[in-house]
């Protein structure tokens, strides 16, 4: 069943059918994972995907980052303010 569901998803590159190929792989991803930890358990093959394409992995990354920047702006504003 979810073999059908993943090969459906390669039929062409629109964003809809990447987004559909990411929640296939993802949804296999966690019926594979019990095994993980185990000897012949490929954890470089068997790994969650984030992103369908480069540009939405760079905005996830400035996302991170302005996030991280915050944080530590606030932790430095609460230490002056000691």
């Amino acid at each position: 069943m979810h073999l059908d569901g993943l090969n459906e998803c390669f039929e062409d590159e629109e964003p809809e059918t990447l987004r559909a190929r990411k929640a296939a792989w993802n949804r296999l991803m966690f019926i594979v994972r019990p095994w993980e930890g185990l000897p012949q358990f490929d954890a470089y093959r068997w790994r969650l995907v984030l992103h369908t394409d480069a540009d939405e992995a760079v905005e996830a990354a400035r996302r991170l980052l302005a996030s991280r920047e915050k944080a530590a702006q606030e932790k430095r504003r609460v230490l002056e303010g000691r």
